[in-house]
């Protein structure tokens, strides 16, 4: 097996401390955001045993590591990418395109010879996500009903009501739920700032002076959300819940997004999505055309190794409206929130499997107290093992190794089945439907 050394990338969103509380290391006082697990060529992990990156090991021994089958469907690069992600500040609100159009506009762009900074589609890969609360997180993800959407937006007030006139008009107009909702953000995608700072102060009003008509009250979730999660201080995702809970108030939700980007459409935007609270252990599909944002909070992150995002807001990167509508699903309903019950596998083995619907990853998480080592993966493919907390220990028939928490391993499929032993969590990311 292939031990790594994974690097942290550091964005500005970053948590300065939870990473290296969970790495435990000791903070700098510099945003930390992510620690990247894989082949990515952007920031792969290293093999300090063979004193290179992880993508030139695959690229040299492709049949060892990824195996025939996972090659045959994927090619020879590593299909999945695994993060821990810290999130202090909101991430960006995006979408991720369905394969066959990332594989079609990544073939015009490369035809009309764009450069790196003006493409929208730097790879032909798709970008299924899953999320899995590491500690209580908050997230943007799925449209509202129309009605819904207008409802609160109506609920800022009259004055408030006639800068977003399009939008309201847009929601309410006839006809089916998704073509109305997709208008709806278009407009809300050409707001100027004036408006969105409007809204801002309306937003403030009502979320100091108890919720408006058509929102929860504090504490009491509306049937269409999650159950909300108490996050702590101590948190990254503090500084929202020290304003409400931001899965039962979207006005105190707005208004935190507006200390970070004031005036930006991102803002009102908000408030046409579902608010997620996550607790630790609960996972967030995100599929293609899904909007989505990570407010805060710190989790596990596994993905398909792709950099296609088209952003529309709450960011300082490119953001392309016309494109990310072309993408979007505005499809009303609620995300899909995984919280799957554990299940013995063997004895002080629990394994948590969440059903992300994803060809290139499924994740397992397994709690492991067991001094007997216990297979938890008998097909083949590369099987990633990162561990979560405690120490665990990964054992092949070729060999074994200990891991601390934010530690990890690539085990090849030439490996053959993998076993956990020892006191603690490891997530498991392994391509599914892989057969040795």
């Amino acid at each position: 097996m292939l031990r790594l050394a994974n690097p942290v990338r550091r964005y500005a969103w970053g948590s300065t401390h939870a990473l290296p509380d969970l790495l435990g290391t000791v903070p700098d006082g510099r945003p930390q955001a992510e620690l990247w697990v894989g082949a990515h060529p952007a920031a792969p992990s290293t093999v300090p045993g063979a004193g290179r990156a992880l993508d030139a090991e695959v690229a040299d021994r492709p049949g060892a590591v990824l195996g025939d089958a996972a090659r045959l469907r994927f090619g020879d690069r590593l299909p999945y990418l695994t993060k821990l992600l810290a999130a202090a500040r909101p991430l960006s609100l995006q979408v991720h395109p369905d394969a066959a159009r990332a594989a079609r506009r990544y073939r015009e762009e490369e035809a009309a010879g764009l450069p790196a900074g003006a493409r929208r589609y730097p790879d032909p890969w798709h970008k299924p996500e899953l999320l899995v609360a590491l500690a209580p997180t908050v997230a943007l993800a799925g449209l509202r009903e129309p009605h819904d959407a207008a409802g609160l937006l109506q609920a800022l007030g009259p004055r408030v009501g006639a800068g977003l006139r399009d939008v309201l008009d847009a929601l309410r107009a006839p006809g089916p739920a998704e073509d109305r909702v997709r208008a709806a953000l278009a407009h809300v995608l050409a707001l100027p700032a004036a408006t969105v700072r409007a809204v801002t102060a309306a937003a403030a009003g009502a979320a100091h002076g108890g919720p408006p008509h058509g929102a929860a009250a504090p504490g009491r979730p509306s049937p269409a959300d999650p159950a909300p999660c108490d996050l702590g201080a101590g948190d990254p995702a503090a500084g929202y819940s020290a304003l409400g809970d931001p899965a039962t108030d979207p006005h105190r939700l707005a208004l935190g997004l507006a200390t970070q980007f004031p005036g930006d459409p991102g803002v009102v935007a908000s408030y046409l999505l579902h608010p997620v609270a996550l607790a630790p252990g609960d996972g967030l599909a995100v599929g293609p055309g899904v909007l989505h944002c990570y407010v805060a909070g710190t989790a596990l992150e596994v993905m398909a190794a792709s950099d296609n995002v088209l952003r529309a807001g709450l960011t300082d990167k490119l953001v392309d409206p016309a494109e990310l509508l072309a993408v979007v699903d505005a499809r009303p309903g609620p995300p899909a929130v995984l919280r799957p019950p554990p299940a013995p596998v063997a004895p002080g083995l629990l394994r948590r499997e969440y059903a992300a619907g994803a060809d290139e990853f499924a994740l397992a998480v397994l709690d492991v107290d067991a001094d007997e080592p216990a297979v938890v993966h008998a097909a083949g493919g590369p099987r990633t093992v990162l561990a979560l907390s405690g120490a665990v220990a990964v054992a092949t028939a070729r060999g074994r190794c200990g891991l601390a928490a934010g530690e990890a391993v690539l085990v090849p499929d030439a490996d053959g089945a993998v076993l956990l032993s020892g006191r603690g969590r490891a997530a498991l990311v392994a391509v599914p439907g892989v057969d040795r």
